[in-house]
């Protein structure tokens, strides 16, 4: 969520972003050349050169793998139907590539000093890990909620560069990143990758927002501090977060006292209802809900129209996320079958939109990526009001009258 917005139907709507040159290219952000202290000196090939290693436990789109130069770096399916995997050799500045390894494996020398992140969900990895210096540029600012981001870019340390197919090639020629951050949908004339790698550039294709588990997505920020060489940093806060998060699951009640939920609202005639595996769906599940489509195996969203949801949720006690309504006559306006709902006429209506900017960035695609256990806790507290008296609400609000 932005999961990197054009893949989330709650940013159905993308905003294109183009900067026309006048010929001749904007400054660069300065990019530092790869610092000494970050390279071997003296390659010694007995010495392991990555003494700390972290280990992959909820992720299922990635494995990392270690040796004692390199690490091999494997993301399982890079787009919607990929029949092969992609393989990253991330070899130890100042160390020898290693034999053995195809053409079609991607070579990137680490840690990297310089990146350009095509999605705000791989901003918070960078927060998170207190490498904001190696970004020297970004999608759309317009998207981006964090703050200290947002005056880098005023700054101009890091450089709007659009994405997609809108992306400024020019601007990426000049930057030069080691990295860039990006993702794929499997679509040729909308995927940034293969113009960026005949240009000769490094992309790395994450798929967390194709993960299941919000500890699964949580995780991939593991993916981002391999680059880094910042394995100890992530390793720590991912551990401490997921201990939090295990502890508030442990606290909902079991199945038989649990409330019944749906989601979302329909987009142009079609309700695209989370699947029952999905990543909302596990979100749900784990905060104690019942999800009336838990019974769909699917991760991806249904296809359904209103008689299908009405039928199947008429009655539940909660409707969540349900889209850009500042409240519950807004969503009565647009279509007064709403109204039917129980859940509505209860006025219980929440949507995760109480952290967004001034631009309308919604930390909600951002920061609660590597902050599942915050999102959780204002679920259980919607839900179960007892179990969190003093909870302050991070993400979601009530839709008021």
């Amino acid at each position: 969520m932005s999961f990197p917005r054009i893949r989330t139907l709650m940013m159905a709507c993308s905003v294109v972003w183009a900067i026309l040159l006048s010929g001749c290219a904007l400054p660069a952000p300065a990019v530092p050349p790869i610092r000494d202290e970050d390279c071997v000196q003296a390659y010694d090939p007995d010495t392991d050169y990555f003494p700390h290693k972290t280990a992959i436990e909820y992720a299922e789109g990635f494995t990392l793998a270690y040796h004692r130069n390199y690490k091999v770096l494997e993301v399982l399916s890079p787009w919607p139907g990929a029949e092969t995997s992609e393989t990253y050799l991330l070899v130890q500045c100042g160390t020898p590539r290693p034999a053995g390894f195809e053409d079609g494996v991607h070579t990137i020398e680490v840690p990297v000093d310089s990146l350009v992140a095509l999605s705000t969900t791989y901003l918070p990895h960078l927060e998170t890990l207190d490498a904001l210096e190696v970004l020297v540029g970004l999608e759309n600012d317009a998207w981006v909620y964090s703050e200290d981001i947002r005056a880098r870019v005023r700054e101009g340390k890091v450089r709007v560069v659009g994405g997609g197919a809108t992306v400024d090639l020019e601007a990426m020629l000049v930057l030069k990143p080691d990295l860039t951050l990006a993702y794929s949908l499997g679509f040729p004339d909308s995927d940034v990758h293969p113009a960026l790698r005949a240009a000769d550039q490094s992309v790395f294709l994450s798929t967390e927002f194709r993960e299941p588990s919000p500890l699964g997505r949580a995780e991939w920020i593991k993916a981002t501090a391999a680059f880094l060489n910042r394995e100890a940093e992530a390793e720590t806060y991912f551990n401490e977060m997921a201990h939090t998060y295990h502890t508030l699951v442990d606290r909902v009640p079991d199945e038989a006292a649990r409330p019944t939920v749906f989601v979302n609202t329909p987009w142009e005639g079609v309700w695209y209802m989370a699947g029952g595996n999905s990543y909302v769906a596990n979100f749900l599940t784990d905060a104690g809900a019942i999800y009336l489509w838990s019974e769909d195996e699917s991760t991806e969203a249904l296809f359904l129209d209103y008689e299908e949801v009405f039928a199947q949720a008429q009655d539940a006690d909660y409707w969540l996320n349900v889209g850009g309504y500042p409240d519950r006559m807004a969503l009565a306006v647009v279509d007064p079958r709403f109204t039917e709902f129980a859940a509505y006429q209860a006025g219980n209506l929440y949507n995760p939109d109480l952290r967004i900017s001034d631009t309308g960035a919604n930390d909600m695609f951002e920061g609660a990526v590597v902050r599942p256990h915050w999102v959780l806790a204002d679920l259980i507290a919607i839900l179960y009001p007892h179990l969190l008296p003093e909870h302050e609400f991070v993400y979601y609000r009530r839709l008021s009258e």
